[in-house]
């Protein structure tokens, strides 16, 4: 089995100022409100079910993501091996840690191809949830990959002097606080423009210098499940961020996983956040 990671952004709806005193529900309180709901959501013409899990951890939030798929299977001999139409439904399981700490709202997904494309899902599943109404109204919920810097950097080496275009776009800060000058200037926009997101990309046809503050605090910040970053060379080689999301590989087959009480397997995918 695997698991990839995920970054939870919660972010003040408009009319709304990120300064403004939220003391009657924290961020922590919204997502557990949030996703102790059950939602039906659609991504590429596919109906999705998020179906919460019992309460069975002080800290996790933990539910499915489940799908149907039709099959075409045989009657029994006796009955003259008709073809007829089987439903049947896929799963998939999330963990989130809603807490506010360096590294917290965090959310790691399973992977099953049966069920379709993990950041895909998260997707329409975020658009349910600030679209339903279900939620409460102060925030909006974004969710981006998280990503190990090294795949950027590792691609940045070997094409030294040959990266001519570096885009990014990245969600407002929610909970990461003011750690440089970039993460001041992000809050700031989010603050008194009200944006949600910023894209901007640099490029040069001679090739970019990467190697500045700027872009290594850009850069940090993207991966950490602030945003996504694409990067073209002259030779048309492409990095894509979201194509390098950070996985877990689980040492438990997924028959084992689903033999598991919930509270067992809680207790497991609390290792894979780490």
């Amino acid at each position: 089995m695997r698991f990839e990671h995920f970054r939870i952004s919660l972010l003040p709806t408009i009319q709304m100022s990120l300064f403004e005193d939220r003391s009657e529900m924290s961020r922590e309180e919204w997502i557990r409100k949030a996703f102790a709901s059950s939602y039906v959501f659609a991504n590429r013409s596919i109906f999705y079910h998020y179906v919460p899990h019992p309460a069975d951890s002080p800290t996790l939030i933990s539910g499915r993501i489940g799908r149907s798929k039709t099959s075409v299977e045989s009657t029994p001999p006796e009955q003259g091996l008709a073809d007829v139409d089987r439903e049947a439904w896929h799963s998939i399981t999330l963990l989130i840690d809603p807490t506010e700490h360096g590294d917290g709202q965090k959310l790691i997904i399973e992977c099953d191809k049966a069920v379709g494309n993990p950041s895909a899902i998260l997707k329409g599943f975020c658009d349910e949830i600030n679209n339903s109404g279900q939620a409460p109204l102060n925030y909006s919920i974004h969710i981006a990959p998280i990503a190990d810097p090294e795949t950027f950097w590792g691609f940045v080496r070997e094409n030294e002097g040959d990266v001519t275009l570096v885009s990014f776009e990245l969600i407002a800060p929610n909970m990461f606080g003011v750690a440089s000058e970039f993460d001041a200037e992000m809050k700031a926009l989010q603050a008194y423009e009200g944006a949600e997101k910023a894209r901007f990309e640099i490029q040069s046809s001679n090739g970019l210098n990467l190697d500045t503050e700027r872009v290594q605090e850009t850069v940090a910040y993207s991966l950490r499940g602030g945003g996504e970053i694409v990067a073209k060379t002259r030779s048309k080689r492409v990095y894509r961020s979201k194509n390098k999301v950070r996985s877990t590989i689980s040492s438990v087959s997924k028959r084992e996983f689903k033999e598991m009480r919930i509270s067992q397997k809680i207790k497991y995918l609390i290792g894979l956040f780490r």
